[in-house]
């Protein structure tokens, strides 16, 4: 109904979201433009026959809807101000897998993706319908991988760590605009802040990440600057991958930082806040240079998460025959960032 246009379903998600019970993708439909649900979120109505405390609750949750509305049709708000980039990966995520479909001739079987916060995974089927499994699952279908291999059947998998970030366009000049720049240009945050669980950053993360030998681990910006772009099919070209290893060194966490790009297939980015010149690449790009992930075995594949997380600070496993006897997890260490996807060759 909500997609319909119809005001109070849109009215009634945005409510149910504001108070955890809905998710993203309704919110943004309660949120969708209709001027009847603009018109009923700037009411002050009391709800009759209702409690103060839900009388409260109502008028307060009608109030950051209100604010989240104007954001969302506010063509001069930046992206990443209300964007997560975990929303920019989703959209991207199954024309990726598409794409390495082609590429590598599999058949795509099943994403994994670490839950750090659960000491666990989740696993999205060709459906794209989720179930979670613990580690010790997850390294017991590695294992029966590399079993099946001797009976001729060909499971491979990609790891990569693509660390979606969402795009910004700058319509102001100012002191943080590269030199040679000119408005409008585009612009990525990052984030140097230490994490809670690792005590290391995103981009240190990435950078020690990138030390793993033949292993895909870029920024990947998304050029995407409307809002009903994220609901259409998603399209490659819109991606560059921002190669980690062009970064600088010695970075201060207590400044900004960002990867500025003139307009949106810029190849030479800047790293600011001191300019320095970086590289990016389109989907095809990678490919020609042979910098898409390499398909792994069910032992390749565990080395990869082993060697990863070791990366980050985590547990020491020793052999292939440690790693799949292991209880510590992996996944409490590894970045949200980390794919495992799983494909059979045909």
């Amino acid at each position: 109904m909500a997609k319909d246009g119809d005001s109070y379903a849109q009215y009634n998600l945005g409510q149910m979201y504001c108070l955890a019970h809905g998710v993203e993708q309704d919110y943004c439909e309660a949120l969708n433009g209709s001027t009847e649900c603009a018109k009923r979120l700037s009411m002050k109505e009391w709800l009759p026959n209702k409690s103060y405390r839900q009388q409260k609750v109502h008028y307060v949750t009608r109030q950051k809807l209100s604010a989240h509305f104007r954001v969302f049709n506010n063509p001069v708000f930046p992206m990443s101000h209300w964007l997560p980039e975990s929303l920019i990966e989703m959209h991207f995520h199954s024309a990726l897998i598409s794409y390495y479909s082609k590429k590598f001739s599999g058949k795509f079987i099943r994403l994994y993706k670490p839950v750090p916060q659960k000491e666990a995974w989740v696993g999205f089927d060709q459906g794209w319908t989720s179930s979670d499994l613990s580690e010790l699952e997850l390294f017991a279908s590695l294992k029966a991988a590399i079993a099946s291999q001797a009976k001729s059947i060909n499971k491979f998998y990609l790891g990569e760590f693509l660390q979606f970030k969402v795009v910004d366009t700058v319509t102001r000049a100012s002191k943080r605009m590269p030199a040679g720049f000119s408005t409008p240009y585009f612009r990525s945050e990052l984030s140097l802040k230490p994490n809670k669980s690792t005590g290391i950053s995103q981009h240190e993360t990435l950078l020690r990440l990138k030390a793993i030998a033949k292993t895909a681990v870029f920024y990947t910006c998304g050029m995407v600057f409307e809002e009903a772009d994220i609901w259409k099919p998603a399209d490659l070209s819109a991606l560059r991958f921002v190669d980690i290893q062009t970064a600088p060194p010695g970075w201060a966490t207590n400044e900004d930082h960002f990867i500025v790009f003139r307009n949106s297939t810029d190849s030479t980015p800047m790293w600011c806040s001191e300019p320095l010149p970086g590289i990016s690449f389109s989907i095809e790009e990678l490919a020609e240079r042979q910098l898409l992930p390499l398909p792994l075995d069910g032992a390749a594949a565990a080395q990869l998460i082993q060697d990863s997380s070791r990366a980050v600070g985590g547990p020491e496993d020793g052999n292939i025959a440690d790693i799949f006897g292991r209880t510590n997890s992996h996944a409490s260490r590894l970045p949200a960032c980390f794919s495992l996807i799983e494909f059979e060759r045909i």
